[in-house]
């Protein structure tokens, strides 16, 4: 009888361990979402930053290089569902808002040299956009 009580407790302190165990876990992973978005909002605020020191063309082109690179590993995370969907929500208008700023007359030849690269570059991104916009990419 004492065997079959302290086998008993040691099932239910098992199981309570198991749950301890599972929301530590589910914290643990949102944690890592927090920090990972932290990281790459960072990155983005650090490069909007940079534009006002970008004074020539090429100076902005290579900006916007950085921009979309960084937006390609933003919506990575977005795409394999590593963020929230409120996380992925976040840059959703800054990236229309970059891409019709691109499509602007004063960068049409930048916009023809991403149409003449290989689709893949920026697939994530692409898919994003597709999905969240609704249209595809210019380029």
């Amino acid at each position: 009888m004492i065997a079959n009580l302290a086998t008993a407790i040691a099932m239910t302190i098992a199981i309570i361990a198991l749950f301890i165990s599972i929301n530590a876990s589910k914290l643990q992973r949102k944690s890592l979402r927090a920090n990972l978005f932290n990281d790459i909002s960072s990155r983005i605020r650090e490069l909007e930053d940079q534009w006002k020191n970008c004074d020539t063309r090429e100076k902005k082109q290579n900006w916007y290089e950085r921009l979309f690179n960084a937006f390609e590993y933003f919506t990575f995370f977005v795409n394999q569902r590593e963020l929230s969907n409120e996380m992925g929500l976040y840059y959703k208008s800054g990236i229309e808002t970059y891409i019709e700023r691109l499509k602007g007359e004063q960068y049409l030849e930048l916009l023809e040299v991403y149409k003449k690269r290989p689709k893949e570059q920026f697939s994530e991104l692409r898919k994003y956009y597709k999905n969240e916009i609704g249209k595809d990419l210019p380029f």
